[in-house]
């Protein structure tokens, strides 16, 4: 095969493929009481038929918090020895406040993107 053109090597494997199709014991007709194949080889059971009659716009059944993050309210504060989850190597956003300091881990961070807390005695948003 290496020494035909691109439209003789076409024409032959549509001829090997016509081969090996027929020798499977596959058939082009249709038979009476199958469902026809469709273009992408599968077949199935028929469609239903289109109800033709469009639904009506329900605002009030969209759900308002569908693909919104949950904040994040005035989360609990626990010190490093009561936090197994947080290892060292933890990448955490970092706050500082009036003397006062939080760790907010990243992991959190991804899930909530907003946390409202009160830092040093002030309330203080953090966003990732």
């Amino acid at each position: 095969m290496a020494g035909l053109r691109p439209t003789q090597r076409l024409v032959l494997a549509a001829l090997f493929a016509g081969v090996a199709f027929a020798a499977c014991g596959g058939s082009s007709a249709v038979d009476e009481g199958q469902p026809p194949l469709r273009a992408d080889g599968l077949s199935g059971a028929p469609l239903p038929a289109a109800a033709g009659v469009r639904q009506r716009f329900e605002p009030e059944r969209l759900n308002p918090t569908y693909g919104a993050f949950p904040s994040l309210d005035r989360p609990r504060v626990v010190g490093p020895a009561q936090a197994p989850w947080m290892e060292p190597q933890t990448l955490v956003l970092g706050a500082q406040q009036h003397g006062q300091a939080r760790a907010y881990p990243l992991f959190m961070m991804a899930l909530h993107h907003v946390v409202n807390d009160e830092l040093g005695g002030l309330p203080y948003l953090v966003t990732f």
